[in-house]
């Protein structure tokens, strides 16, 4: 998620269970669970409620036999005030949500599971009404399958952070019944936070939605109706004719009556996120990457956003190609950038897609934010790391990567506004290392490995975003950009679709051969200084 300084919020996490940890040597030792779903919904646009159905295959792919399974109900953190989510928000002085109607606020219910066709019990958790403990009717041993199984109806409520509406305009996100991931640290079930990230197992998604005709969606996986399919090229036509020529916008959305059912699939994703609205803009374009690899991408925003988001498909198609490049080959056939009212940060991601808000007034300003969500189809989507747990893992590398991005296309990475410049007499260094200096001059810094619930509101911005990108640069001028980028590509090739824990990208980066103590224990866990020392000077020789 793209945030800054002054909307960072503190997160929490309390873990339910906690097994004693097994540190991950590489993935020649190493095992994840495997979770395909199934999921048929249907939206009532009027009442603003969902109902579906969802069939999970859960795979045991651990040593261990287990007796239960923990699972996310997450749309009741909007339930009522006393839900994590709502604690976290009143705390840190954001009241909209306390201070909502219960007619505008959210739930799941209509909750029936069944294992393999089995009537199951659940146990409610202590504290968090949005986490439960799904208990199996018999054990399920190391390496075998059960099938879970429940029709679900949620209510959507209005949006306060990423899952919600506003009149007609949906942002369905973390919205279905899902496992919490079980790894060899044992269980990790936590509650929905606006602040503090997901955790998610792999496998496959087959989504079916059902909705009015008049709605454009823009979602996870890759689309299976052609006649839909059709439709959005011809949409996107309309789009490039009002641009090239002036053409009075055509919007057939509210023409199309009677419901249709739209059909996803995707494989290797760890979640399924959808965006819906009736007067969306379409463009389409191929990103071509270098290895011939070619992704459609789309972009959905409103009429009066023209002129800023004329060029979000560019926007998208540059990050895709770089990041490809730098790292690793983007493994989808789309990515889609979705406008919309977002209510927690400048953007979130969500596999093959994003939703952005829709109070960004520049362009360049937008391509920072699309670039950053876009990057995170590396940083959590590809390489799953526990985003709550270890936040610099994927916000901190894909900020670097931001960095990196806007540095080469524009000259310079989050330019001082010059006010700011003058104050601080800082016309040569940026916002990050200006917020970073900030924070170490008034000995408020904090590490940056620290657990995301550790942060202040302003450090987690600071030392996840700010930070961990300059620190970066500092390994990579260490070793060298050629060989930097090498162990990047190695940390993808290694840990793509798994769960990456810090220590696995320690041991890609001490393969190169040498100890670099002084990034991942000093920089990463500490906030001493770093001292160097001048041992030799080589003389230049005269030619």
């Amino acid at each position: 998620m793209r945030a800054t300084v002054f909307k960072i919020r503190k997160c929490h996490l309390l873990f339910f269970a906690f097994l004693p940890s097994i540190l991950l040597a590489g993935p020649f030792d190493y095992w994840q669970q495997k979770a395909d779903y199934k999921i048929n919904v249907s939206l009532d646009d009027e009442n603003h409620f969902l109902r579906g159905d969802i069939t999970i295959e859960y795979t045991n792919n651990s040593p261990s036999s287990l007796e239960y399974i923990y699972m996310h109900l997450w749309p009741n953190a909007y339930k009522n005030l006393n839900t994590a989510y709502a604690i976290q928000k009143r705390e840190n002085g954001d009241l909209r949500f306390y201070d909502s109607d219960m007619a505008d606020r959210g739930y799941i219910d209509s909750i029936n599971f069944r294992i393999d066709n089995a009537n199951a019990k659940y146990e409610l958790h202590p504290k968090y009404i949005d986490v439960v403990k799904l208990i199996l009717n018999r054990p399920l041993e190391a390496g075998k399958k059960c099938v879970i199984s429940t029709p679900f109806k949620v209510k959507i409520p209005k949006t306060f952070s990423r899952m919600g509406h506003i009149d007609q305009d949906y942002q369905i996100s973390q919205w279905f019944p899902k496992p919490a991931v079980y790894d060899q640290k044992g269980w990790h079930p936590m509650p929905y936070l606006d602040q503090g990230e997901f955790y998610s197992e792999y496998g496959s998604f087959d989504v079916s939605i059902d909705l009015p005709s008049n709605y454009v969606v823009g979602a996870t996986g890759v689309l299976q109706n052609e006649d839909e399919l059709e439709w959005l090229n011809k949409e996107a036509e309309a789009t490039e004719a009002l641009l090239d020529n002036g053409d009075q916008y055509k919007n057939d959305f509210l023409k199309r009556e009677g419901r249709k059912v739209l059909h996803f699939v995707q494989d290797n994703i760890h979640d399924f996120a959808w965006f819906a609205g009736k007067n969306y803009k379409v463009r389409k374009k191929i990103a071509e990457l270098e290895s011939g690899k070619k992704v459609t991408v789309w972009s959905l925003f409103y009429k009066e956003d023209l002129s800023v988001w004329r060029q979000a498909t560019d926007y998208a198609s540059d990050a895709l190609v770089k990041y490809s490049k730098w790292i690793g080959d983007y493994p989808y056939d789309n990515c889609t950038v979705v406008e919309g009212p977002l209510e927690a940060g400048g953007g979130m991601e969500y596999p093959m897609v994003t939703i952005i808000t829709s109070k960004i007034s520049k362009p360049k300003f937008l391509d920072e934010v699309i670039t950053h969500e876009v990057g995170h189809n590396w940083f959590y989507g590809i390489l799953g790391s526990n985003e709550r747990a270890h936040p610099w893992l994927d916000e901190g590398l894909n900020s670097f990567y931001e960095r990196r991005y806007t540095i080469e296309k524009y000259g310079h990475d989050m330019a001082m506004p010059k006010g700011i410049s003058k104050i601080f007499d800082a016309e040569e260094i940026d916002l990050r290392s200006l917020a970073y200096l900030i924070q170490v001059n008034r000995l408020k810094a904090q590490e940056i490995g620290l657990h995301s619930e550790k942060f202040s509101d302003a450090n987690y911005g600071v030392m996840v975003y700010m930070t961990t990108p300059l620190m970066l640069e500092g390994l990579q001028t260490y070793l060298g950009r050629e060989e930097f980028d090498e162990l990047m590509q190695k940390y993808f090739t290694t840990w793509k679709f798994k769960h990456p824990q810090p220590e696995s990208l320690e041991g890609i980066f001490e393969s190169s051969g040498k100890n670099l103590d002084w990034f991942f224990n000093d920089i990463i866990q500490t906030t001493d200084n770093i001292n160097y020392k001048l041992v030799k000077k080589l003389k230049k020789e005269k030619t």
